[in-house]
């Protein structure tokens, strides 16, 4: 083969090799390009529904009727005698698509030493599922111990439920 001929074919080679590289790097080169849409659809809705006043012991009546807003509830109870209690329901409600876990419980309870406060159901931790209920029950209570009349019988109580994601 002439010195030519060579040249020629390492020519046309390298030619080749090059438009090879061409398109290989045209074919690894493509943009890509990838989109979706992603849609929301949880919902945050847990909040105090009720509040039952019952089991009345002795003379305890109602203050002032109980109510609630949100995560907050209020009442207040009158106590003639000691032995008088009276106890409440505060039903919550996870209204909402997402569990809902009680990060803490602040009460509002007064100073008064005659009066004593017995708390159960709903603690702090505790989880409602989407769609349930929970009952934070308080009873209210005159003590039986207190050796002198007291200036004021009459309780206050308040209590704020917070709730986080659970």
């Amino acid at each position: 083969m002439s010195e030519t001929k060579k040249r020629n074919v390492v020519i046309c080679s390298l030619l080749g090799v090059i438009v090879l590289m061409g398109v290989a790097y045209a074919a690894f080169s493509a943009r890509l390009t990838v989109s979706g849409t992603a849609n929301v659809t949880s919902r945050w809705d847990v909040k105090i529904t009720s509040i039952t006043g019952k089991n009345a012991v002795g003379s305890a009546t109602d203050a002032a009727a109980p109510s609630f807003a949100n995560t907050t509830a209020t009442f207040s109870t009158n106590l003639v005698a000691p032995g008088d209690s009276k106890t409440y329901d505060i039903v919550v409600t996870n209204g909402g698509t997402l569990p809902a876990k009680l990060s803490s419980i602040t009460e509002n309870k007064g100073t008064n030493p005659a009066i004593v406060y017995t708390t159960s159901g709903l603690t702090k931790d505790q989880v409602i599922a989407a769609g349930k209920t929970a009952t934070y029950t308080v009873t209210v209570t005159y003590s039986s111990s207190v050796t002198s009349q007291p200036a004021s019988v009459t309780s206050a109580f308040s209590a704020t439920f917070n709730f986080v994601q659970g």
